[in-house]
């Protein structure tokens, strides 16, 4: 991914080729969660390998969140070390539920971005 001047555009402007990408990023392999009280998170994990990718998606985002590792065992290898982005903030997971980012389960209603372009 190219290097993007955050601040030049608007959060997740989808005409911005790194927003655009990293929303289907996001319909693919994000999970957004809603608590009470306006809490929730959005969370993405990959492999560790591929943390820089996620890098760049904090770099892209002028909200604070982090990323963590951790390595445990699943049903697929012995040790897999993985690497979560976890960015908590209201505006941000509005804006993403608003362009069509569904709270929760999504495979059955993942579709387009709700927006004109």
């Amino acid at each position: 991914m190219a290097d993007c001047e955050p601040s030049v555009h608007q959060f997740m402007d989808l005409r911005v080729p790194e927003y655009a990408y990293m929303f289907g990023f996001l319909q693919a392999d994000g999970h957004l969660s809603q608590q009470s009280r306006q809490r929730g998170r959005l969370t993405v994990g990959i492999s560790a390998r591929d943390i820089d990718l996620l890098r760049q998606f904090q770099k892209l985002t002028p909200y604070n969140s982090s990323i963590s590792e951790r390595t445990r065992s699943t049903n697929f290898a012995e040790t897999a070390h993985t690497a979560v982005w976890s960015l908590c903030s209201l505006k941000a997971r509005t804006k993403l539920n608003d362009l069509g980012l569904p709270y929760g389960r999504k495979s059955k209603t993942i579709a387009p971005p709700s927006t004109e372009l």
